[in-house]
């Protein structure tokens, strides 16, 4: 019986806690690499990224993904992609292979364009 309710109760939740933290997030780009500011930092180092697309916000804004395993999370996945990453195991250590800036404003979006743009070319949407 808990478990019947339990569920779809974690089911309901989730959506919340995703915005939830994607709110809190913070993003950086460096001369080596992007990252994704929150409780676990994640970051994808320049020259692994092979490609950048940008993808149109309902409010204006914008979500750019960086890396191209990023580009196969349906658009609904990029809160989750926000703070958690696209990751592949190397042994002990995860090496991260994209990530999403999640709600970009346009005049941020272009800033991290053209800091990420030179070292990787931007993808067709």
């Amino acid at each position: 019986m808990v478990f019947c309710v339990a569920v779809p109760l974690f089911v309901l939740w989730m959506p919340v806690s995703d915005k939830n933290k994607v709110k809190k997030l913070s993003y950086a780009v460096t001369d080596k690499r992007a990252i994704v500011l929150s409780d676990k930092p994640i970051s994808v180092r320049i020259a692994d990224i092979d490609a950048i697309r940008t993808d149109n916000a309902d409010d204006g804004n914008c979500h750019i993904r960086v890396g191209s395993p990023a580009f196969k999370a349906p658009s609904k996945k990029l809160p989750v992609l926000a703070w958690r990453g696209e990751s592949c195991d190397q042994g002990d250590d995860k090496k991260y292979t994209g990530l999403a800036f999640f709600n970009v404003n346009a005049e941020d979006e272009k800033i991290i364009r053209n800091l990420l743009t030179p070292v990787s070319p931007l993808a067709k949407a």
